[in-house]
This record gives C-alpha cells, sequence and structure tokens, in this order.
C-alpha cells in the first residue's frame, strides 16, 4: 500500500512538470530539463533530457568543473626560470593580470621587484584569438575579447573623458583614438579606436600579438623586456597569481565571458605546461568526463560559441562531479544565488535561498542548470534549456521560474 502511495504521488509530482513543458508556450521551440535527486542519485524527471541543446553559458559549468578538477588550489601566474643576470617569464594565461576586481598583483611585483633583465617568451598558443562559432560582429564588444596566453587587464582598453582630454588604460593607447562618432569603436584589423563624443567612458577589446603584449608589459613595468619566440624549458617553476576560487566565482556570477576562457587556458598550462584549450578539453572528454551518458561537442570555456552542445542530462551528471568533488557550502557559493547574487539578483527572490544556478542566454537561447532546494529540505541537480524560441527572453525566462518553483513547492 505504501509503496503503491508513494508512485502515486510520483506520478502526480511528474505530471505537474510535464504538463508545464508541454504548454503551448514552448510550441514554438526546442524544450530539454532533467532533474535528479542528489540523495537517492537517481534520475527523478526527463523531458527530452539526453537531447542535444545549445546551452550558451551553461557551459562554464564544464569550465568550472576543469578548474576544479586540474587546479590545486591557485592559478598558475607565469612560468619562470632565472640565470645570474635574467628573468624568464613566460604567460599561462591567467586572466587576473591587471585585472580590476582582483587587486592582489603577485605576478605584476614579481617582475617589478626584479632587478635582472626581462626575457618575456611568447609559447605556441594553440587557441585562435576568436572561438570557433563566436559571432565576428563582436570583435569590438567588451563581453567578447580576444584570448591570449598573456592577458592584460582583460585584453581591453578602458577610455575616459575628463572635459576635450581622454585617457586610456593602458597608456600604451592614448595616442591610437580619435573622438569621433562611428558605428563601430574599432577598427577590424587594427588598433585604432574611435570615442564618441558623447560618452564618458568606454571598454573596447584590442588586437593582441606578442609583441603588442612585451610592448605594453615594459610600458606598465617601466622597464625594458626582450621577447623571444622560444618555449620556456621544462625546469621553469610556476609562479601562482591568486586562489581560483574566488576568480571562479565572479565567472559564475557575473557569467563573464573573458574570465571562463582564460581559466580553461590557464588550467590546460597547470596540466601540461601547454597553453590552449582545445587539448585540455579532449583530455578531459576522454578521461574525467568519458562516463558522461551524452559525449558533449565542447567547443569553447564561455559558451559564446555557437558550435557547442550539451545535453541536459549531461549537464547534471557535470554539477553532481562537481558536488561530490567539493564541500556543498563551497560549491554552492560559487553559484549566482537567486535573489542575492550575480545575473540571478533579480529572480528566484525568497528570505531563504532555494536557487544556486547558472544562467545562459544567447539571442532564442536560455538555459539555466544548477541546485534546487525545495520546501520539504531536499536538494535536487538541474538543468531546463530552450532553445530556437522567438519570444522576448524575459518571457522565457518567466515560464522557466514558474516551473522551477512548482518542484520547489512540491517536490
Amino acid at each position: 500500500m505504501l509503496l503503491f502511495l508513494g508512485c502515486y504521488f510520483s506520478f502526480a509530482q511528474n505530471e505537474l512538470i510535464e504538463r508545464s513543458l508541454q504548454s503551448s508556450f514552448y510550441d514554438d521551440q526546442q524544450v530539454g530539463f532533467y532533474l535528479y535527486d542528489i540523495d537517492t542519485q537517481k534520475e527523478v524527471f526527463s523531458y527530452n533530457g539526453i537531447s542535444y541543446f545549445l546551452p550558451a553559458s551553461n557551459t562554464k559549468i564544464a569550465t568550472l568543473y576543469a578548474v576544479a578538477t586540474v587546479m590545486k588550489d591557485s592559478i598558475p601566474g607565469i612560468f619562470y626560470y632565472e640565470t645570474d643576470s635574467e628573468l624568464h617569464f613566460q604567460g599561462t594565461g591567467d586572466p587576473t593580470f591587471l585585472h580590476p576586481k582582483f587587486d592582489n598583483q603577485r605576478v605584476l611585483n614579481f617582475l617589478k621587484n626584479s632587478t635582472k633583465n626581462l626575457i618575456y617568451h611568447a609559447p605556441a598558443f594553440d587557441d585562435s584569438p576568436f572561438g570557433n562559432g563566436w559571432s565576428w560582429d563582436d570583435y569590438a564588444s567588451d563581453y567578447a575579447p580576444e584570448r591570449s596566453p598573456f592577458p592584460i587587464q582583460e585584453n581591453l582598453v578602458y577610455f575616459g573623458r575628463t572635459g576635450k582630454s581622454i585617457s586610456a588604460s593602458p597608456r600604451y593607447f592614448e595616442d591610437k583614438v580619435t573622438s569621433e562618432k562611428r558605428s563601430f569603436a574599432r577598427e577590424f584589423h587594427r588598433n585604432t579606436f574611435y570615442f564618441a563624443p558623447h560618452k564618458s567612458n568606454i571598454k573596447i577589446p584590442y588586437i593582441t600579438s606578442p609583441e603588442l603584449t612585451r610592448e605594453i608589459l615594459s610600458s606598465v613595468l617601466d622597464k625594458e623586456i626582450s621577447l623571444t619566440f622560444t618555449e620556456i624549458p621544462k625546469k621553469a617553476k610556476i609562479l601562482y597569481s591568486r586562489p581560483w576560487h574566488s576568480v571562479a566565482k565572479y565567472m559564475m556570477e557575473e557569467s563573464d565571458n573573458f574570465l571562463a576562457e582564460q581559466l580553461l587556458i590557464a588550467a590546460s598550462a597547470e596540466r601540461s605546461m601547454e597553453i590552449g584549450s582545445e587539448k585540455l578539453i579532449a583530455n578531459l572528454l576522454k578521461n574525467e568526463l568519458q562516463n558522461l551518458s551524452q559525449a558533449p561537442r565542447w567547443i569553447d570555456g564561455s559558451g559564446l560559441s555557437r558550435y557547442n552542445l550539451f545535453s541536459p542530462k549531461s549537464i547534471v551528471q557535470i554539477l553532481d562531479k562537481l558536488y561530490k568533488k567539493l564541500p556543498e557550502e563551497e560549491i554552492l557559493d560559487l553559484m549566482a544565488v537567486g535573489g542575492k547574487s550575480g545575473t540571478l539578483k533579480s529572480r528566484y527572490r525568497s528570505k531563504n535561498a532555494y536557487m544556486f544556478g547558472k544562467t545562459g542566454t544567447l539571442s532564442n537561447t536560455v538555459t539555466l542548470s544548477g541546485y534546487l532546494k525545495t520546501n520539504s529540505g531536499k536538494t535536487y541537480i538541474f538543468s531546463l534549456m530552450s532553445n530556437n524560441s522567438t519570444r522576448p527572453l524575459s518571457q522565457v525566462r518567466n515560464e522557466h521560474e514558474k516551473l522551477l518553483n512548482l518542484i520547489r513547492t512540491n517536490y
């Protein structure tokens, strides 16, 4: 009798979800949902759960897993070795160098305080500046700066205006900007910038290169720096910059694309001294993630690529691996919190936080995956993905919130 009642209530609960997902609202789009019980380690509900979807920034969940798996405590800042008169160094992809959100600049101070001749080694970089499947017209958008082995200040130029004068940070770019209104903020193939007169400040990606990295570093450090294209020897030491947790937390809460791309590159440097995310992704899929039910098509770290494909179930499985790898308090702290922080601050409001997740947004695409605490005291892992919707994305988010609140109340 008790078994029968349990089955009946489970069926009734799942009917609520199915009715919601089969409503006419979703007729013009593809939707997938997967719900997993952490306590029983069993599937609770699946609706197109093993189908592939464009994950958008839910890709950052896989990036977080890579960081938590490969890095120990901190981000590798540079590879370096010293002789009697020279300090040789090479970038690792560390995104925190001169990043305005991270003030403890250990690598900067190390290079600045050295009395030796500085030699910058430009490594073989396996990644292209833009990921495969990125939108080409994002080249001047501050949410899609170039990827590079030694990023400086988010690979962005900060322009500000005081009266008629324009300031630039890094200062190297001060003579590369014109006060002029154009339909674009930077030339496509060169670092020539346009700063519309009505704007007071702007951030624009710059085109990176080993030569430019050397010049900017020389300007920042106020030192001569030599450039070589020889790989730094395997005997090189690692100088770690800062603990990865605070950087990954900002990446997840604010959905920061630059941090996601560069953290994945830095993880590749930690694992093999090779600078580039493609080989690391392949290595993870062959090893730590080989048992995912549906092998993802994982292209980049941020989710900007429209070539990424993940199933809701595979996202849930990665979240489950993270939950088992890190203490619950730590993994929940890394997520955006409903009504409290990041991209979920204006949604899922409650006196007691119950939604800990990662949002994803591209045109026609809304995704949300994470950990859901229900009124019964249980914790579930879920992934909810809508693709190809022509409706306003705010409406899709509203429907997602209704569904997840229904689960919060009834499970």
